[in-house]
């Protein structure tokens, strides 16, 4: 039997990723069902500080000839210079990075400057960047069962921001993820009722005054 699909944002309550001299407080969550809809950014706080992030994968084919893989995330704007906040597994193994801010309609490249395969966090630091809005950061040590949270996130990939709403069910739960080839082992996850699908990883769950309080993932335990 396979495993039960359950849909994970997280963090942890105060982090480092040194590499990028970035410093955050925040925490974990996990999502199940709820509906979307889709604001545009300069209409909704909850999108300040949202990039999309595409990356390209290239290998080479046995029998010759290249490869190509895409993915695509969410990032969150950490610095006015570019520093962008995203998952890993997100970025891993990727040879091109392309960060779009919906607010101006601006790409960017990028390069990963920093991460951590254990938090499956990641920085990205854009080219030629200058005057982004940062993301507002949160408290995540002010979550509590009932708050109500949203998710934002480039939902399937489809090149758009799109909040979900729900409200925290739980805090401090663990769950053992299967992460291909090894797994994770999480703690202090909190359960809400805010959909996260894929193109959603590496987006902002944000607490009810549209502050940052963790990082979406969507896993399968």
């Amino acid at each position: 039997m396979g495993g039960t699909s359950r849909r994970f944002a997280f963090s942890r309550p105060a982090w480092r990723l040194s590499a990028a001299g970035l410093c955050i407080a925040a925490a974990a969550t996990a999502g199940v069902m709820s509906r979307h809809s889709a604001v545009g950014p300069q209409q909704d706080s909850a999108h300040r500080g949202v990039v999309l992030v595409s990356t390209r994968s290239e290998g080479a084919l046995s029998g010759g000839g290249t490869m190509y893989s895409d993915r695509d995330a969410t990032g969150i704007v950490v610095s006015t210079d570019g520093e962008i906040l995203t998952n890993n597994h997100a970025i891993s193994g990727a040879t091109s990075v392309t960060v779009t801010d919906p607010a101006s309609g601006k790409r960017y490249r990028g390069t990963v400057a920093g991460y951590s395969v254990a938090e499956d966090l990641a920085v990205i630091q854009l080219a030629d960047a200058s005057d982004l809005i940062p993301a507002p950061l949160g408290d995540s040590r002010y979550v509590h069962p009932g708050q109500r949270v949203t998710a934002v996130g480039n939902a399937n990939g489809s090149g758009r921001l799109i909040d979900t709403a729900g409200s925290v069910l739980a805090i401090g739960q663990a769950a053992t993820l299967d992460a291909g080839l090894q797994s994770e082992s999480l703690k202090g996850l909190i359960v809400h009722g805010a959909d996260v699908v894929a193109g959603d990883s590496g987006g902002p769950l944000l607490d009810p005054n549209s502050q940052v309080v963790g990082s979406l993932r969507l896993l399968t335990t």
